[in-house]
C-alpha cells in the first residue's frame, strides 16, 4: 500500500462529503456511495467497512479540521418543506 501525504488526506476530507440515506438498506441501495470521505481516504477497503469507519472518521475530522462541509452531511433528497 502506498503511503499518502498529509495534504492528500486533507484534500480528501475537504473535497468530499457524506450523505445521510436513512439506514442500512438505503446504504446498500446507494452502493455505499454516500460514504465519500471514507472512499477517498481508504479506497482499498470494502464498502461495508466504510459504514463502520464513518463514526471514527467524523471524530478525526472534528479534531483536526473543525467544521468542514464533510461534517454536515446533506440529505440525499431535497426537502421541499425546508426553508432556505
Amino acid at each position: 500500500m502506498q503511503v499518502k501525504s498529509d495534504e492528500f488526506y486533507l484534500r480528501a476530507v475537504i473535497g468530499s462529503v457524506n450523505f445521510k440515506t436513512g439506514g442500512d438498506v438505503n446504504d446498500f441501495m446507494h452502493g455505499w456511495l454516500n460514504y465519500q470521505i471514507e472512499h477517498h481516504m481508504f479506497s482499498d477497503m470494502s464498502m461495508l467497512t466504510y459504514q463502520r469507519m464513518a463514526p471514527e472518521m467524523k471524530l478525526l475530522c472534528e479534531k483536526y479540521a473543525p467544521n468542514p462541509p464533510a461534517l454536515n452531511p446533506q440529505p440525499s433528497t431535497p426537502n421541499p418543506d425546508r426553508k432556505p
